[in-house]
């Protein structure tokens, strides 16, 4: 992050305390910056000076140093809950989404990160609840992350990565190859993304990768795809987008016509999903599962799946 855009985090996060204790701007900024300065701090025109935060954090009644830490810890905060917020729509979890959505959306978001995630996901709340047509979601989306000039970039941050390959699941963007190209080469080189969480972001790829080669019937790499994200998911002893893995390596293997292979993977998917718990996503993959495997019940087939092993 440059140091501008850090300054703008904190200059919204001085005017969110300034909110909360009551203050107006004028009397918050007097005779330590002038109005219109400290509204450019806010837009994030102007980069503001130590001596400004000094002095504002003590007119908050704050030592600068303790404020700051707790500045970090705030955006910290704020990050899981806009992630979890952003989990909620994926998994179709509306109500819980439309709670968290009402309250990130009473007051200004800190991290330039967490607004852009936070806006995506609003789009995503929208498209699945059919407020929102596919064209309009692929513009809305490239106009969110400024595609044109996006795809010029050398490096780009996980948060981009994450908006800008969602678009590969969108049956009428008709500029995959592009964004194919972007994740190839990421994996190839893992410093392409700049990100505090890389791990996630590799199997992001994996995934993308996974679920594009699928819909271009290309199915000994969706399995190669997903062996891969599998293994890293296992080595690093985590369960991010494990079940996806599973259930594309499924797909996959039944379109090569590999009962087996097929059976096993449903099942292994099957245990990501009773061991997180979560009944929402379970809820969306049991569908999905029952529909594309003609099942009439996910459940009977692993039962009789395991009396068949044993």
């Amino acid at each position: 992050m440059n140091a501008l855009s850090y300054s703008k985090e904190l200059a919204i996060y001085f005017d969110i305390l300034r909110f909360q204790r009551h203050m107006s701007q004028e009397s918050f900024t007097a005779e330590i910056v002038a109005l219109r300065q400290y509204r450019r701090y806010l837009k994030g025109e102007y980069q503001i000076p130590q001596y400004v935060v000094n002095k504002l954090s003590r007119r908050l009644g704050f030592k600068p140093e303790y404020l700051l830490l707790e500045f970090e810890s705030s955006k910290m905060k704020e990050t899981q809950e806009v992630n979890k917020y952003h989990n909620f729509v994926v998994n179709y979890d509306f109500e819980n989404a439309k709670s968290l959505q009402d309250s990130l959306s009473s007051h200004p978001l800190l991290d330039e990160n967490n607004h852009l995630i936070f806006n995506y996901a609003n789009l995503l709340f929208d498209f699945y609840n059919h407020k929102l047509n596919e064209s309009n979601l692929i513009s809305s989306i490239k106009q969110l992350v400024n595609y044109t000039s996006l795809l010029k970039n050398t490096s780009f941050s996980s948060t981009e990565i994450i908006i800008l390959t969602s678009l590969l699941s969108i049956s009428s963007f008709n500029q995959k190859d592009k964004i194919v190209d972007i994740l190839r080469a990421y994996l190839d080189n893992e410093k392409f993304i700049i990100s505090g969480h890389n791990q996630n972001t590799v199997l992001l790829c994996l995934y993308r990768l996974a679920d594009y080669s699928g819909l271009c019937a290309n199915y000994v790499d969706v399995i190669e795809f997903c062996k891969k994200g599998i293994t890293y998911c296992n080595m690093l002893k985590i369960h991010y987008l494990l079940e996806d893995f599973y259930y594309y390596s499924a797909l996959a293997f039944s379109a090569l016509d590999q009962i087996d292979e097929t059976h096993e993977m449903l099942y292994l998917c099957h245990c990501v999903l009773q061991i997180e718990n979560n009944e929402a996503k379970k809820k969306k993959y049991y569908q999905y599962i029952e529909s594309d495997f003609n099942f009439p019940n996910f459940d009977e087939f692993i039962i009789t799946y395991l009396n068949k092993k044993n």
